[in-house]
């Protein structure tokens, strides 16, 4: 396995690389440089300086994963990386106190004037007049965003005797907050501090009119993201007098142009991108971006994967079983005769609630999709494909599945009605337990074949006869049937693959009206066959 590093990282997360996967550190790798060494990548790991778009994702066949050794995904195409099958991962939580603390820092930096009066002492002034600062307590401090950041914040605040506001739409309370709208927020704090990630809905969030909103004399501190608050206009109202200070540790464009309207503004402290920057977070995102790439490389659960649903270690071991399972059934599916290629219906009992469900969607229609498309997706952009290739899917969660199979455990696939279904029988062997109408319980093979008869005596004898003179050996077989003398089907697990010519040559022979072959990678059926033998 192959990573490509290509932002500076902490040595320790290098070591975690190293131990298992080869290792490109290439920090500060732009260009058409930067796309030759990700082709060549099973993994890639970023901090805030590369951006990854969907051109540099083009010629990435490798790329499983994408680890971002911070927060932020806004550097990285998200929906093109989804597209490409490429798991992206973050880092929520190791930056949250370092990002917290230094919002903290530049509030107080604020009040004090502290880097003013710091400058003039080192000119050789002693204005003491000119730098009277403003105390923190019995002051309101409003928070536009309660995530991680934000709710820190809220908390460390609390201790200066701070009352604090906030607003987020997508929280309903908070212990040391009262959760207000935004334009009320804006007229009564008197620091406003931003939180909230960068997206469509949050940029340009502050503009001119909320910026006026806001109490004269108050102060704006943004260790979020830059592009939210609208900088030229911030500039203006420091110009104006209407703040009385602005801190901030976030561009719309970094570094900024020497030209940029906040580096001439009077009465503000600016950081080169410092939230993060502490010994302790460049370590925690180290190791826990180096774990997660690692462990994604390795098919195991990501904690914080942002482009698929996240699931905990424990319930990924207790539902990964039902991943092999329902890709085998999409491969199954999609090998049938007269299946609906333009609707896909998938149904899943036993599966534990969660998350879970919707990667057990994702591996089916992989599956299914793989046996049809020269490029097969995976879990992660099989749903996308299907989408684009003007398939509907519906998924289905069935509270049990006693019509279909004695066990507990089904994963079923087909258009308007069942056509075939698959179980872990309790014991983590798949069975196949339904095809096209027919209840079953035999293990499937890399070869299955399957006939459509009249129930008649000899059918056994006849196929087995022909499958012989193929020199084709018959694992296990089962017969299945409706109503006797009726229409039946059998379904035989094969140790090697018959030739064209002997499945032709039993097609329309006597009682026999079908017969087609099924085949399965090796890989999801070899529980399959040590539980056969």
């Amino acid at each position: 396995m192959k990573v490509l590093v290509s932002d500076r990282l902490h040595e320790v997360g290098l070591d975690l690389l190293r131990r298992e996967a080869e290792v490109d550190y290439r920090p500060g790798l732009q260009g058409e440089e930067f796309r030759r060494a990700l082709a060549g990548a099973d993994a890639l790991i970023i901090r805030s300086g590369t951006r990854v778009t969907a051109e540099d994702l083009v010629l990435a066949r490798r790329l499983r994963v994408i680890g971002r050794a911070g927060v932020g995904v806004n550097n990285v195409d998200l929906e093109a990386a989804t597209e490409a099958g490429v798991l992206v991962v973050n880092v929520p939580d190791a930056n949250t106190i370092s990002a917290a603390e230094h919002t903290l820092a530049l509030l107080l930096a604020l009040a004090r004037n502290i880097p003013a009066a710091d400058a003039n002492l080192r000119r050789g002034g002693w204005d003491r007049k000119a730098f009277t600062g403003v105390e923190l307590r019995g002051k309101i401090l409003g928070i536009i965003g309660l995530g991680r950041i934000g709710g820190t914040v809220a908390r460390l605040a609390a201790s200066f005797g701070i009352k604090v506001l906030a607003h987020d739409p997508y929280v309903s309370s908070h212990p040391t907050a009262e959760l207000v709208e935004l334009d009320r927020l804006l007229k009564e704090a008197d620091f406003v501090t931003v939180h909230c990630p960068l997206n469509a809905q949050t940029r340009g969030l502050l503009g001119r009119r909320e910026l006026a909103l806001m109490k004269g004399g108050s102060y704006l501190i943004n260790v979020a993201r830059g592009g939210i608050v609208d900088e030229a206009a911030l500039a203006e109202s420091l110009r104006a007098g209407h703040l009385a200070g602005v801190a901030a540790d976030v561009f719309s464009t970094e570094p900024p142009p020497p030209d940029h309207p906040l580096l001439r503004a009077p009465r503000t402290v600016l950081t080169p991108h410092l939230g993060a920057s502490t010994e302790e977070a460049l370590r925690r995102n180290a190791v826990v971006v180096a774990e997660q790439v690692l462990a994604v490389l390795r098919g195991e659960p990501a904690a914080n994967a942002v482009n698929q649903p996240p699931v905990e270690p424990d319930e990924w071991r207790e539902a990964e079983p039902f991943f092999a399972l329902a890709e085998a059934v999409g491969r199954l599916y999609a090998q049938l005769p007269r299946v609906n290629p333009g609707r896909i219906e998938i149904w899943c009992a036993g599966i534990p609630a969660g998350p879970c469900f919707d990667l057990v969607t994702g591996y089916a229609l992989k599956g299914a999709l793989a046996t049809v498309l020269a490029s097969p997706p995976n879990h992660i952009n099989a749903t996308r494909v299907a989408a684009k290739r003007g398939i509907s899917v519906r998924a289905t969660k069935l509270p049990d599945a006693p019509a279909l199979s004695p066990y507990p455990d089904v994963v079923a696939m087909g258009d308007e009605d069942i056509r075939v279904a698959m179980s872990l029988a309790g014991s983590g062997y798949p069975r196949l337990v339904y095809l096209n109408g027919y209840r079953l319980d035999i293990a499937p093979g890399r070869f299955t074949l399957v006939t459509v008869h009249r129930d008649v005596p000899g059918v056994v004898g006849m196929v087995g006869t022909r499958l012989g003179q193929a020199g084709v050996n018959i694992a296990s077989m089962q017969v299945a049937r409706r109503l006797a003398g009726g229409e039946a089907t059998m379904v035989v697990h094969l140790d090697e693959e018959p030739s064209p010519v002997s499945l032709a040559g039993m097609a329309g022979e006597g009682p026999i009206e079908q017969v087609y072959l099924l085949r399965l990678p090796g890989r999801l059926v070899n529980r399959a066959d040590s539980a056969a033998s």
